[in-house]
């Protein structure tokens, strides 16, 4: 089955599907974002979680109607931009975090994965 053909039975209520690209992911997923955003374990499968359910919605609420770029991606890029959310939300209400202990090499790799998820969605994209 193509991706395109699952996103077209998520659509249509199967939930079948969706279990499945759950489990399909589900481990390389937080050990990724464990590793290259440095969050807890726990952390990391709540972000899942919903990145699971965002992808869900915008597949019912037809946000994704052509997928760019695999699933995959999709999904991660999901993750990543609600981990960032997560950030963002909760140095509102911490104004203690100290720009030194931010990492550099940390913030080079959020930058090259970004970049290499715009290259993969341009080359599915152009393929």
């Amino acid at each position: 089955m193509t991706e395109q053909e699952i996103i077209h039975e998520i659509k249509n209520g199967d939930r079948n599907q969706l279990a499945i690209i759950y489990k399909t992911y589900r481990s390389e997923f937080i050990a990724w974002i464990s590793s290259h955003f440095q969050c807890s374990r726990d952390e990391a499968q709540d972000i899942y979680q919903v990145s699971i359910m965002v992808l869900q919605q915008n597949i019912v609420n037809n946000k994704l109607l052509e997928l760019k770029s695999s699933l995959k991606t999709y999904l991660f890029a999901i993750g990543r931009n609600k981990f960032l959310e997560l950030r963002k939300s909760e140095s509102k209400f911490n104004n203690t975090i100290d720009p030194a202990n931010i990492e550099i090499e940390t913030i080079a790799n959020w930058e090259y994965e970004e970049k290499e998820l715009k290259l993969e969605m341009v080359t599915d994209g152009l393929g």
